[in-house]
Parts: C-alpha cells; structure tokens; sequence
C-alpha cells in the first residue's frame, strides 16, 4: 500500500533518505486524522458539498426558488385582494375597536334626557336599543 501524505497529515519528522532519516509519526494523531478524514468523506457523499448553514448547494437553491415562488404568489394574492397583510388587518380593528368603545360610553349621555320622564319599560328599551345599533354602526361591514 502506498501513502501518499497530504498536507495537514500528522508528522513528526519526514524522511530523507539521503539524511538517513525515517518518518515518524504520532500514532493517535494519525488515527484521529484518519478518522475525520473519512467522516468529512462520507458526510460529503451523503450530501455533497455542504454551504454555511450546513445544507447542501443544491438543497439551499431549491429553498431559494421554493422561498421566491412562495412571495411571488402572496404578491399577486395581495394585489387581487384576496389576502391583507397582518398589519393593515390589525390596524383596522383597533381604529373600528376605539371608535366603538368611544359610542358604547357615550350611549347614557346620549339617551338621558330622552328617558326622562318615560316609564314604560318598553320605551326606555326602545331607546336604548336604537342608541346601541346607532354606536354599533360605526363598525364596518367586511369589503367596505
């Protein structure tokens, strides 16, 4: 069997023939040498040459385009109108939610004077009814 010694191989002295000098080598440096030598090996021909996140070139370019494809369509979803970004959707329902809250506290100052004097139940209901559907109305319909 012949060795052929790569660079970064463990020696401790190479040799010369013409000096008379042998090669010697740390035996455990070379067993452990050897041993990640073969594990990069075989790591590399499971999944070829690995990128900086530990993935292969060709996998990490499959995300890419799967990643880009995946925009594209929610670009085009968007512009049609048939999704909304998070942040307008959020956006929306706190304005609607203030603006409610703000009738829904307003409804006894509102309706006092009108109740006053009435004893009807019926009537103050009636009132009351339409004051809250008046607040409620600030709310708007889906599509508005």
């Amino acid at each position: 069997m012949k060795w052929t010694v790569d660079e970064d191989f463990p020696i401790i002295q190479r040799a010369d023939k013409s000096a008379g000098l042998n090669w010697i080598f740390d035996v455990a440096d070379v067993v452990k040498f050897l041993e990640t030598k073969a594990s990069r090996n075989a790591a590399t021909a499971l999944v070829g040459d690995l990128g900086a996140d530990g993935i292969g070139i060709e996998e990490a370019k499959r995300r890419k385009a799967v990643a880009e494809s995946v925009l594209a369509e929610l670009n085009v979803d968007q512009t049609l109108g048939t999704v909304v970004l998070i942040s307008d959707a959020l956006e929306q329902v706190a304005s609607e939610y203030s603006a409610l809250r703000n009738a829904l506290q307003n409804i006894a100052s509102k309706v006092s004077v009108d109740l006053t004097g009435l004893d009807k139940e019926y009537e103050i209901q009636k009132i009351i009814d339409a004051a809250i559907l008046d607040a409620l109305s600030t709310l708007q319909a889906v599509g508005d």
